[in-house]
């Protein structure tokens, strides 16, 4: 079985794998940055990100993680988006283990499913059509986060928002009523 996991600061907290007999795959998406896999332990609790991810039909690795100089998570190789990727996910290598656990997600970039918005330009660009406007990424357990807005004239914004080509997440977080949990 495969897990898709769109928030890997949280796996660690992930429930336990129940069936011990059916193997588990949880793989990490990095926003469109990359991707890493670990196979669960034995007992179903998931596994920190391997240094290397190898092929069952090669000799060599498909993908390395490492911890960039500025403490992030970097990788290389076929699930990396280019030659040296550093995802902006903080991270530490694990004391006697050749593995990395990432500690905590980029601030300034929210996750939104297969999507990564950089705060700062979302708030510029919607901040042009309303200064009183704000944006903000919401912890969610599904997609990584929830984007939530506030403006005073919340259709008169999406409708801006749409013209100018932006992405149907982005203006869908403009709504007339508060989000329901």
């Amino acid at each position: 079985m495969i897990s898709i996991c769109r928030s890997p600061e949280r796996l660690a907290a992930a429930a336990t794998w129940p069936l011990t007999d059916l193997p588990l795959v949880d793989v990490a998406a990095f926003g469109e940055l990359a991707l890493l896999s670990a196979l669960r332990a034995a007992d179903g609790d998931t596994a920190p990100w391997p240094l290397r991810i190898r092929s069952s039909d090669s000799d060599g690795d498909i993908a390395q993680a490492f911890v960039t100089s500025a403490g992030t998570l970097g990788v290389r190789g076929a699930l990396a988006a280019a030659p040296d990727t550093d995802t902006g996910y903080a991270c530490m290598k694990l004391p006697d283990q050749d593995a990395i656990a990432v500690t905590a997600a980029p601030s300034a970039f929210a996750n939104v499913g297969g999507y990564r918005f950089a705060m700062r330009d979302l708030q510029h660009a919607i901040g042009m059509i309303d200064e009183d406007s704000l944006i903000a990424a919401l912890p969610h357990s599904l997609t990584g986060h929830r984007l939530a807005g506030h403006a005073a004239d919340p259709v008169a914004l999406r409708a801006r928002l749409r013209d100018f080509g932006v992405n149907p997440l982005v203006s869908g977080a403009f709504r007339d009523e508060p989000p329901r949990s």
